[in-house]
């Protein structure tokens, strides 16, 4: 009776088993019965918004002097942005530093201690995108002799990304059906899909500012154009086919 019972247990493991090994070798059949595309799609904005970082430098053999000479032009520039700037815009201090400067002595073979430089950095981030020229033109005038740089992004960045998404999708789309059409094939379901969005640094504008003469007459605003912005999104669809 034991061994009736022993074999009955046997088999029905066995049919287990075999149902398992079954079903493997039929998932792995259609696993290989897809196509993988990937669509891609970009959207093009206007900016919204500026960020603009300057810094504010001095040089004196006395650090108390740099740091009294810098805190001069400083509350000076600070100033004139608050008087241009509108209530949605921000200026931040994102940086102070003093340092020795060192300068290499020919005769001793020394580098030797010639005085202290002050940095006053501050960022900007503005929404009055037509007048970042005449912005950059006051501020230098008043004692800002650093621009790091100037970024222009939106405050729409992830309501863009979704269209452009939407965009990467159809595109995916357009792809599996023309690939299907051209094998002979019929997409059946979508088995996997797998979105990703690119994104990109935002848009840098250099200018030079340099070159412009400095005084209390007004000269030409340096001219800036702030462009537009790519945002781009890409999405990898696996079809199952027939």
């Amino acid at each position: 009776m034991r061994n009736i019972i022993n074999f009955s247990i046997f088999i029905v493991l066995f049919l287990v088993l075999i149902n398992i090994k079954l079903e493997e070798v039929e998932a792995s059949s259609n696993e290989r019965n897809i196509i993988q595309v990937t669509g891609n799609g970009k959207i093009s904005a206007e900016p919204d918004k500026a960020v603009l970082t300057l810094s504010i430098e001095t040089n004196s053999s006395d650090a108390s002097l740099a740091i009294s000479e810098n805190s001069k032009k400083a509350n000076n520039v600070v100033n004139e942005l608050k008087s241009k700037l509108g209530d949605d815009d921000n200026i931040t201090t994102s940086g102070f530093n003093l340092k020795p400067v060192y300068e290499y002595q020919k005769d001793t073979k020394k580098s030797e201690l010639t005085g202290y430089l002050v940095s006053n950095k501050i960022t900007i981030e503005t929404r009055d995108l037509q007048n970042i020229g005449e912005l950059i033109d006051s501020i230098t005038q008043l004692g800002a002799n650093r621009i790091f740089g100037l970024v222009f992004d939106t405050d729409k960045r992830n309501e863009y990304s979704r269209k452009a998404l939407v965009k990467a999708v159809n595109d995916a789309k357009e792809t599996a059906k023309v690939v299907a059409e051209a094998a002979g094939v019929k997409i059946s379901r979508i088995i996997q899909i797998t979105p990703s969005y690119n994104f990109p640094a935002p848009v840098y504008r250099e200018f030079d500012y340099a070159s412009k003469v400095v005084s209390a007459t007004p000269s030409i605003p340096t001219p800036i154009e702030s462009g537009v912005i790519d945002i781009e999104a890409s999405v990898n669809i696996i079809y199952s086919i027939e």
